[in-house]
């Protein structure tokens, strides 16, 4: 057994509900509203749909921010599209977006042809910043 690691098993889906946990799990890096971790899952979902078709990545992400698309997400998200830019440029404050894709570090690599994704998180403790 390894010294200092806990493996634990989460039941999902692999569609909207996984990246939901996805982003929540990551909330302490990106620190997003409840609102902003729904529209960056919506976004991943998508994304995850667009790529069984769409190869090229750069096309990819023209495609995942087109207006259609931006469109269909604000109107699942059920927010105005004031709200909506206002969502969007926290998630560009927050660099969850970077240069109009999402930042790579956000993005789950997954092989859909596994029965499992596995994140690794490593707490590192840093004596400094005890409170």
């Amino acid at each position: 057994m390894l010294v200092n690691t806990t493996v634990v098993g989460i039941p999902t889906t692999f569609d909207l509900s996984f990246f939901r946990y996805w982003v929540e799990f990551l909330k302490p890096i990106h620190k997003l509203s409840p609102q902003g971790i729904e529209l960056i899952s919506l976004f991943l979902n998508k994304r995850q749909e667009l790529s069984s078709s769409i190869i090229d990545e750069n096309v990819l992400d023209e495609v995942l921010f087109s207006r259609e698309v931006k469109k269909e997400i604000r109107e699942t998200l059920g927010v105005t599209s004031n709200h909506f830019q206002v969502l969007m440029n926290d998630l560009r404050n927050k660099k969850v977006l970077v240069d109009g894709k999402i930042n790579p570090k956000f993005i789950p690599r997954v092989d859909k042809k596994q029965n499992d994704y596995k994140l690794i998180v490593q707490f590192r403790f840093d004596e400094r910043n005890k409170n």
